[in-house]
């Protein structure tokens, strides 16, 4: 869903640039946040990062009404971690 907001990519656009992070040797995570996020308030974000050497956060970002809506958007063949104990309150789950 990209809704006309800023940065929002679709399903696509985040194949695309998942797999120009596999290319560059850089292990993409999508982190998932709750609807509570400053920039997408109302929203479900995912948003890119690439990983190693140092987790980075990207500009892509996948959005939704809901985490189903967000989950159907993450690229295919990833799998699901569920949140972990260090994780920040608004990080719901990441996908690697």
């Amino acid at each position: 869903m990209t809704g006309g907001l800023p940065g929002a990519a679709g399903p696509d656009a985040a194949r695309i640039a998942h797999r120009a992070a596999e290319r560059a040797g850089r292990l993409p995570m999508w982190v998932v946040y709750g609807p509570g996020t400053r920039e997408y308030p109302g929203s479900f974000v995912a948003r890119l990062w690439a990983a190693l050497p140092e987790p980075t956060p990207t500009g892509t970002v996948l959005l939704g009404p809901s985490l189903e809506a967000v989950r159907a958007q993450v690229p295919p063949g990833c799998v699901r971690l569920g949140r972990q104990p260090g994780d920040a309150h608004e990080i719901v789950e990441t996908w690697l």
